[in-house]
């Protein structure tokens, strides 16, 4: 990505909950003309966490689809675009002046202003995997619980619920 020099630079790195609800409600409120906001993520959509739980136990519902929000359709007026990749690094030009962030191709992509919102990753049924493997992750969970014999749920939260 080559960065313009007229405008500021803002990347949102990490796609999970919080990130593409930062980049959305970023590209309602900076002006396009002084901003370019770029997400940055390894999957090219983001999951609805609350809906993850019922997608990884059935069918029903079609909930593999409708759980997963591609980023095209995440800005508003299409204010800001989505870059794929995985960070490997942050190389900052000095301190407080931006800098980039370092692909695993060795791109780089230019920010001025940087938002770390890279989330958290823990084994089981909601640690999703790259976009090309999302599908068969979700059936495998399907079949684990399919083929329990007793199943616990602790908490009544939204996921318990």
């Amino acid at each position: 990505s080559k960065k313009s020099d007229d405008k500021k630079s803002v990347v949102v790195l990490g796609g999970g909950f919080v990130g593409s609800l930062l980049a959305r409600a970023l590209s309602a409120k900076l002006d396009p003309a002084k901003h370019d906001l770029v997400l940055v993520d390894q999957r090219p959509f983001t999951v609805n966490l609350i809906s993850s739980a019922r997608m990884t136990v059935t069918e029903e519902g079609n909930i593999e689809e409708l759980g997963r929000i591609p980023f095209d359709k995440l800005f508003v007026n299409g204010n800001g675009s989505y870059h794929r990749g995985k960070a490997v690094s942050i190389e900052e030009s000095k301190p407080g002046a931006g800098g980039s962030v370092v692909l695993e191709t060795g791109e780089h992509v230019p920010y001025d202003v940087l938002v770390l919102a890279t989330g958290s990753t823990w084994p089981g049924p909601l640690n999703f995997p790259e976009s090309e493997r999302f599908g068969e992750h979700v059936k495998e969970w399907r079949k684990k619980v399919a083929d329990a014999k007793d199943i616990y749920i602790v908490g009544g939260g939204a996921v318990g619920i």
